[in-house]
């Protein structure tokens, strides 16, 4: 629920509603079943998304297929407005849902932080409050699901620019580069390519309200395609950009 809200705040606008598609097994627990719908209702209760509808059925896997409606606080923010000179900036922080879920797979919930980043894959953020900011400063935003690195060149492609990232603006929770170093993780690769974040990335002209609403990690540029560079302007080659649905 909170994920496909991301992408109505993402454009500047509110949720309005929601309908969900659920399929059961037929040997799906009631208890489970409960826990799913309270889930839900809670995630709608705090976006704003009301489940108005949807649908119900049988079968031999649980799916659950959820569609947001939102309405538009202005013009609708897209993809397509970066301009040469913007900054890019980024709410919350990066690399965490992603720790989280190394964590899981590698069952190593007893280290330390393990658990918070464990609960921050579980839960996305809520970023409601950025998208009346959004509306009125940005020129291009997206929301961060398959990586931030990925989902800046999804906006660079669509504004015909280019762009650079600093790796060392870019903002992780307290204790994530300790726990990545427990785990062999390298922490900017994660960060940047990780993906699942479900934070808000803008680009705007530089000012003191951008900059409230998120971190500043770097700037558009003419040409094409995004560069990573280190703290002393090297480019930082990573073995990817981020999740790929069809790869």
């Amino acid at each position: 629920m909170v994920a496909a809200v991301s992408d109505v705040w993402a454009m500047a606008a509110r949720p309005s509603a929601a309908v969900t598609a659920i399929t059961l097994p037929a040997e799906f627990p009631d208890e489970d079943f409960r826990e799913l719908i309270d889930g839900l209702a809670e995630a709608a209760r705090g976006t704003g998304a009301r489940v108005i509808g949807g649908n119900l059925s049988q079968s031999q896997s649980l799916t659950v297929t959820t569609t947001v409606f939102g309405l538009p606080i202005a013009e609708p923010v897209t993809r397509d407005g970066a301009r040469p000179g913007d900054s890019v900036y980024v709410t919350g922080t990066l690399g965490s849902a992603a720790l989280g879920l190394a964590v899981l797979q590698a069952g190593v919930l007893e280290l330390d932080h393990a658990a918070s980043f464990v609960e921050r894959w579980r839960r996305p953020p809520s970023n409601g409050h950025a998208a009346k900011v959004l509306a009125r400063l940005a020129t291009a935003a997206v929301d961060i699901s398959d990586g931030c690195l990925q989902d800046l060149e999804h906006v660079c492609t669509a504004s015909s620019v280019g762009a650079i990232l600093h790796a060392d603006a870019v903002p992780t929770a307290a204790g994530y580069h300790a726990l990545c170093d427990a785990l062999g993780l390298d922490p900017i690769e994660l960060a940047l390519t990780g993906g699942e974040d479900y934070e808000l990335m803008f680009t705007a002209p530089e000012s003191p309200d951008a900059a409230s609403l998120g971190t500043r990690i770097g700037e558009i540029i003419e040409g094409s395609g995004v560069q990573v560079l280190d703290t002393v302007g090297e480019k930082v080659d990573l073995g990817r950009t981020g999740y790929r649905h069809f790869s």
